[in-house]
């Protein structure tokens, strides 16, 4: 079982004391674990879709409509709260 509460110290001086076969060993081990990293990270899922209405002629009044939209609601909010707050 490994003991967790090793310090720094402790762990470079017992990886110094390691024979070159158990060397050559945890070299690979720890080549491994950084392909292993290396071959998990994957691009983030939107990234295909990024600027793919960059050459849209509707896109900027898609933009608008949806900032109208915004106001509305935020303008239907603050409606109801205030009369929340006056009952």
């Amino acid at each position: 079982m490994i003991n967790l509460t090793l310090t720094e110290e402790t762990i470079i001086t017992k990886i110094r004391q390691l024979s070159p076969d158990a060397m050559e060993k945890l070299e690979e081990f720890i080549d491994q674990l950084s392909q292993d990293s290396n071959s998990t990270e994957k691009p983030h899922p939107w990234l295909e879709f990024a600027g793919i209405f960059k050459d849209d002629p509707s896109f900027d009044q898609f933009l608008q409509e949806m900032e109208n939209y915004r106001q509305e609601v935020d303008a239907q909010e603050e409606d109801l709260l205030e009369e929340t707050k006056a009952a």
